[in-house]
């Protein structure tokens, strides 16, 4: 019956606002929305997260959706969203959820979005000469938006909470939290846990972390039982035993699809505190572009050696500085193809046709180079622990510029 008034109430709201104001707002609602975000942030303290993009994207994805929606409903108009308020704010109640936190902070923050969306739509309804009673209208109408998005997030958050309090899935959490220990834990307790857990012990184990997009819903994610899933971490990770089984691999990468997630090398269960420490690095290159996998899922065992050239950037830096002086002082786009030229000639082991080919560049033009690079470098490239040394520098410089 509620549902039926609020839909009647909805329909009697519709097209409050004219085309022309209408007109006049919409370059307006990234902004508004954007504003909705700082407000947010700062009257919010719990939401007071600028440093973890992350979380200001779930944040602007928020107040970017509700803005939208709201402006569709009393203007009449429609305008293309890639998911509807409703669904957004039900996903943020699932993430309050899987926090612990309360729902009263998030309609603290909603409190504060709606202030400024009122704020921002009542300045401009009245520089178009609106009536009071069509601003008493649009405030019913904001009332009503309000009420459907804080009872959107109250279902998703009441779904997460059914999920979380799962004995199985709790128990399962507390062994994944066992196996990441660092150091680990005894074998002993491990057993233990993974009796009630009702958890196989395999000899090997690859972690994944996962990056939380804001839009999406974890729980969506179709893996097998085996699999370890703790999404309520500052971190989603998941722990997958035997992760050389056949057609794992697969598994995960068809389960994972448009994620951004990375799978840590398969080690002996009591080091999988290691495979999370070389996916977290992993991740952290990938979101720097370093390495590259959109909509994949990455393997560190795909990536290794960048991995290892990238285990010390401070040390890189260093003896790029060092070994890389000679180009210092050329223009920088002879000196990029000089070091372009440099890199791929070590990788070939000095053979220039090789080097042509790879760079797709006349021998000729390969050989005039060569001879610069002897001329800048001397007696240095003969040397077979400088050479190791600039095929590692050269490497690192050209994943970051890729």
């Amino acid at each position: 019956m509620g549902g039926q008034v609020e839909t009647s109430a909805a329909d009697r709201l519709r097209q409050i606002i004219s085309p022309e104001i209408a007109a006049a707002l919409r370059p307006q609602l990234r902004d508004i929305a954007r504003e909705m975000a700082r407000e947010i942030e700062v009257r919010v303290p719990e939401y007071a997260r600028i440093a973890d993009s992350g979380y200001s994207q779930m944040v602007l994805l928020g107040s970017d959706r509700t803005l939208i929606d709201f402006i569709s409903s009393v203007s009449g108009s429609e305008i293309p969203v890639t998911a509807p308020a409703v669904e957004v704010f039900e996903m943020i109640g699932r993430g309050e959820a899987r926090l612990g936190r309360s729902l009263e902070t998030l309609h603290a923050a909603m409190h504060v979005g709606a202030e400024v969306i009122w704020r921002r739509l009542s300045e401009c309804c009245m520089r178009f000469g609106m009536s009071d009673q069509k601003l008493c209208q649009l405030a019913e109408a904001l009332l009503l938006h309000f009420r459907q998005n804080t009872s959107a997030a109250a279902e998703g958050y009441a779904a997460a909470r059914t999920r979380l309090s799962d004995e199985v899935h709790r128990r399962q959490r507390h062994l994944l939290e066992l196996l990441l220990s660092d150091p680990p834990v005894s074998p002993e307790a491990v057993a233990k846990v993974a009796r009630a857990a009702k958890w196989k012990i395999p000899e090997t184990v690859a972690v994944v972390v996962l990056r939380d997009r804001g839009a999406d819903d974890f729980s969506s994610l179709d893996l097998p039982a085996e699999i370890l899933v703790d999404l309520s971490r500052s971190e989603p990770c998941l722990v997958v035993p035997d992760p050389g089984k056949r057609g794992r691999a697969r598994t995960l990468d068809l389960a994972l699809r448009g994620w951004m997630a990375v799978v840590g090398p398969p080690l002996p269960l009591p080091d999988a505190a290691k495979s999370l420490r070389w996916a977290r690095q992993a991740i952290a290159l990938a979101e720097r572009g370093v390495i590259r996998g959109a909509g994949q899922v990455i393997h560190c065992v795909d990536h290794l050696s960048t991995l290892v050239i990238f285990q010390n950037e401070d040390l890189i830096d260093t003896v790029a500085e060092l070994r890389l002086a000679p180009l210092a002082h050329l223009r920088p786009v002879q000196r990029d193809r000089l070091a372009e030229t440099l890199l791929a000639w070590l990788q070939a082991g000095g053979d220039a046709g090789e080097v042509a080919a790879k760079l797709h560049i006349h021998p000729q033009t390969v050989r005039y180079r060569l001879r610069q690079l002897h001329e800048l470098f001397g007696e240095r490239l003969r040397d077979p622990d400088v050479r190791l040394q600039l095929e590692v520098v050269l490497r690192a410089r050209q994943l970051c510029a890729s």
